[in-house]
């Protein structure tokens, strides 16, 4: 399933300051953006820094870093400015140009650690493999146009919910959904297997 990525720069706090104004000085194609900053810093005590990144002559995003914790900013948010929003694919490559184009070079000056997620997740990070492989079959098996009302794709169904409640690993209703609409399933069926999934697991976890 693709995601949006997500990054967290380590790096002691008190060269938030001075690391966030090194690094609009370091490419024309990022250019910091401190009237957006100070329109949002008056709100909040944390330190938030902006940066327009230009394509072409023209501003198309802003990314926000904003402190998350002690001596650690993040990349909170990607704003799209020529479109209404970003793709996933364009979220993460925006992201990927910051690493590439300011990041790496920031390294040369600062001592700081990046953790970036992943921007494809395998049912295998967010199950057992027990429950992906039953998740698994159930999608490829079941007639994607009834849902789970054919009593073998209903056996199925409920073998992955099973499997899924004794674990100690669980997949959120919302990633559910997800995988499903990735994997063939239309929007609606895709989201009542979702509720019936979640209240599945509500009730045995009442029940036990």
């Amino acid at each position: 399933m693709k995601e949006f990525q997500n990054l967290k720069i380590s790096i002691d706090k008190d060269s938030f300051d001075s690391f966030s104004e090194y690094i609009s000085t370091i490419s024309n194609l990022w250019v910091r953006d401190s009237e957006k900053e100070d329109g949002v810093t008056r709100f909040t005590d944390e330190k938030m820094y902006c940066y327009n990144f230009i394509s072409d002559d023209e501003e198309v995003a802003s990314l926000w870093l904003s402190e998350k914790d002690t001596n650690n900013l993040y990349v909170s948010n990607i704003v799209p400015i020529k479109s209404n929003q970003l793709t996933i694919d364009e979220y993460n490559k925006i992201l990927k140009l910051f690493c590439d184009h300011i990041l790496s070079k920031a390294q040369k000056k600062f001592d700081f650690k990046l953790d970036i997620s992943k921007d494809n997740i395998e049912l295998e990070d967010l199950l057992t493999d027990s429950s992906a492989k039953s998740l698994r079959a159930f999608s490829a098996l079941a007639n994607k146009s009834t849902g789970r009302s054919h009593p073998l794709d209903q056996k199925r169904w409920f073998e992955f919910i099973r499997l899924t409640f004794y674990s100690e690993v669980k997949i959120s209703p919302e990633l559910l959904e997800k995988y499903l609409i990735e994997d063939g399933w239309d929007q609606n069926t895709a989201l009542d297997l979702a509720c019936d999934y979640e209240y599945s697991i509500d009730l045995l976890s009442a029940v036990r």
